[in-house]
Order: C-alpha cells, then structure tokens, then sequence
C-alpha cells in the first residue's frame, strides 16, 4: 500500500495554534488496518523553526488508518510567542512505518510557520533649528504576514512649544512587510532667538494586537542655531596649590567647551574650569563655547590682571 503525506508543504499562521496535515493512500481504500509514524525534525529551509519554542514536537506518534477509509490526519500544536520575527520558519513533518506492506511514498512535508508579529520602534532625532523639516522613521523588526496598524504623532511633553518652536503633527500608517519604514516630517521653527536646547516627543500607538511597539516613544531635540554666550562670573584661586577655578553663566544651546592657555592648542574642557600654575606661568586664558550648529562664542581674559594679580605674580 502506498501512503504518502496529502500536502508536500503546509503553511499555518502562529495565532492559529495548531496544525493539521493528513496522510493519504493515493489510489486505494484500505481493506485493513495500517499503523504509520509521524515525527518532526528540523528544516533544511531557513530560518528554522525551534522545537518546544515555535511548536511542539513529536517523536514517532502512532497514527492509524483504519480499513476502509483512505486517509487520517495528525495534529502538531503551535507556539503563538509574540516575538518579531521573520515572516516564515520552518520545520518537517517526516513519515515512516514498521509494516513491511506500507510504502512511503512521500515521507517528508514542510511546515511553514507564519508570523503575525511586528515591532515598530523610535530612536533620538536631533535637528539644528535652523533646517525646515526633521524627518523622523521609524524601526521595523520581524516581517509579518499581516498589515501593521499604528498612529505617529508629536507631543509637547519637553521644553519645545509646539506651534512656537515645532508645527505639531499626526499621522496613521498602514505598513507591509518589504515596504520602506514610515517616516513622520515635523516642521521646525527658526525663531532668532538664543535659547536653550529644547525637546519634544515622538510617540507611537495602536490597537493592533500583532504590532509590539518598543520603545513607542523617543525625545527628538532642537539644538538653537544662534551664538550661544557665556560670562565669566566667579574666580576661586587656590593659593596653596596654585589653582585657579573659573565659573562661567551660560546661555544657549552649548555642545560643549575648548579651552585654550596662551598660545597653546586648544583642549577639550568642561565648566567650572581649572587652570594650573605650577607649570607655566599662565597669562591668557581663552574659552570658546561651541554649539550644535557651526556656531561659537569665544571668551579671553587676562588671568593676571585686577584683583588676580598679586596672587599670579
């Protein structure tokens, strides 16, 4: 007698949570009863599905066709995880038998496992104030096999004013798997004015239940185009050690601070700053706070002049 499985492959959905493949004699009705063995092993296909994590295996389960019928069927349970993965997985379903009057005509059936989970995410956007739009993406793991659903919009949460320093704005997405990420454009405000670094959020929604939002929201920041200023505003001389400390105020969006002794090269430094005069007998000191966005204000001082003097001669 020859059996072979009805399908050469089987494809299920994840959320389905079970399979049914049925064993077929082709061209007879069985005049008795015949006893075959399906068991699961992994894939040649890739990626493969995992046993016990993507469905439960089985190991030579006994599967009867009785006389006088033509086929029977077997039941192979599957794991709905909720992960984002690829679109398909794979494992084989392999048929055998004990009888020497059975032929196994066709012993192996591929098994597809479809995912219906995506997850969509958002990273940090920074933008200088003084370019018109920030394009925000977001990030797609896993391929599903269904339409994804979710809504992305702004929210003043931050130190941005929506509609003073960003145009607030919303948007519904209905996204594929092979499709580019969907992005959501905010307009940006040039406002002339110098002010601090300021943020607002990006958020996603949804109500579909296959769509994993992580992280659903993210900061973007709006880094101010104008000179950022500082003032020197506090001096405290460390007589014993020789240690000038500089305090400085600052106002705007600063990135960051160079520092410069005399003629030397510039170096990376942080407020307070911290001047040593054991080793040089230090005349200027030059500070330049830079922004986000090509712009600059550089601060000179003679550190051995006024009040200073007596204690740097």
């Amino acid at each position: 007698v020859n059996v072979a499985w009805e399908e050469s492959v089987y494809t299920v959905r994840e959320d389905v949570l079970s399979l049914t493949a049925c064993v077929v004699v082709p061209s007879d009705i069985l005049c008795r009863d015949i006893e075959v063995f399906v068991s699961t092993a992994d894939s040649t296909m890739s990626p493969q599905a995992t046993s016990g994590e993507d469905y439960q295996s089985l190991s030579l389960r006994s599967l009867i066709l009785p006389a006088g019928s033509s086929s029977a069927c077997v039941t192979v349970t599957v794991v709905d995880d909720n992960d984002a993965e690829s679109a398909g997985e794979f494992f084989d379903l392999v048929l055998s038998s004990s009888d020497s009057g059975v032929i196994i005509s066709s012993s192996l059936a591929l098994t597809e496992l479809q995912n219906e989970d995506v997850e969509i995410g958002l990273t940090l956007h920074t933008i200088c104030e003084n370019l018109p739009i920030l394009t925000a993406c977001v990030t797609v793991t896993g391929e599903s096999v269904e339409v994804a659903s979710f809504n992305f919009f702004t929210i003043s949460t931050g130190s941005a004013t929506a509609e003073t320093d960003y145009q607030s704005n919303s948007s519904s997405f209905n996204f594929v798997a092979g499709d580019d990420p969907p992005c959501l454009n905010v307009e940006i405000v040039d406002d002339l004015e110098r002010e601090s670094c300021e943020t607002f959020l990006l958020q996603l929604s949804t109500s579909d239940p296959n769509v994993i939002l992580s992280p659903a929201s993210a900061t973007a920041t709006i880094y101010d185009d104008e000179d950022p200023s500082i003032q020197f505003t506090n001096d405290t001389p460390d007589i014993t050690g020789k240690i000038l400390t500089s305090q400085l105020m600052e106002d705007g969006c600063i990135a960051g601070f160079e520092c410069q002794v005399d003629n030397g090269d510039p170096l990376s430094c942080t407020n307070p700053f911290i001047t040593d005069l054991n080793t040089t007998r230090v005349r200027t000191l030059s500070i330049t706070a830079n922004g986000f966005c090509q712009n600059n204000h550089a601060l000179s001082r003679d550190v051995r002049s006024g009040e200073l003097m007596s204690f740097f001669r």
